[in-house]
């Protein structure tokens, strides 16, 4: 398979490209939108970082984005687990969607597509 990368800070246009490829029935994995799944409720991930970070970063079923945001930026050695956490599940689930796809190619859209090992999918 033929992947595609786009990159590009935030307001880029990365969105604005990608849904014309999708318009045009090319099918689009994005990084932002795997590493949100993977902390969906009832996901192995966010019950690991319930017990590590505690009941503070959860807004109910689902994980309270601003507040864990707000614990690892202050706090460095918390940032590393929860990147060694992630970034392995976030890779595994970029991989799975990009052997799903089912079109000639397949864009993979991600900010951090050059500063991680994805550009090398």
């Amino acid at each position: 398979m033929y992947v595609v990368g786009i990159t590009g800070g935030i307001g880029s246009g990365k969105t604005v490209a990608t849904n014309r490829f999708k318009k045009l029935g090319i099918k689009v994995v994005d990084a932002d939108e795997e590493a949100r799944r993977v902390v969906e409720p009832g996901m192995p991930a966010l019950l690991s970082i319930k017990e590590y970070f505690g009941d503070k970063v959860m807004n109910g079923l689902s994980l309270n984005r601003s507040k864990l945001r707000e614990i690892i930026f202050s706090d460095s050695k918390k940032k590393i687990w929860l990147e060694k956490l992630l970034h392995p599940l976030i890779h595994e689930s970029i991989l799975r969607s990009l052997q799903d796809s089912t079109s000639n190619y397949t864009v993979l859209v991600s900010p951090l597509l050059l500063e991680t090992s994805q550009f090398e999918m």
